[in-house]
């Protein structure tokens, strides 16, 4: 089928046919995994760390005691 037997709407059809695919199909460089690990990585370690050391509130004696009575 030559490209002066396709009609307008169905040319436009093909074109909006062929951009859905390209960017359902994008591909990125292979290094944008690896660096977006290592940058998920370096962030959320020291937050997560800090986090589960940071230090609990001591109870103090009348909380002590309010909870054993």
């Amino acid at each position: 089928m030559s490209s002066a037997s396709v009609s307008k709407p169905q040319r436009q059809t093909q074109l909006s046919r062929k951009k859905a695919w390209e960017r359902a199909h994008l591909r990125y460089p292979f290094w944008f995994g690896g660096s977006a690990s290592c940058f998920a990585a370096c962030v959320t370690h020291p937050l997560d760390l800090v986090k589960v050391t940071a230090p609990l509130p001591r109870p103090t004696l009348s909380t002590a005691l309010q909870t054993n009575n």
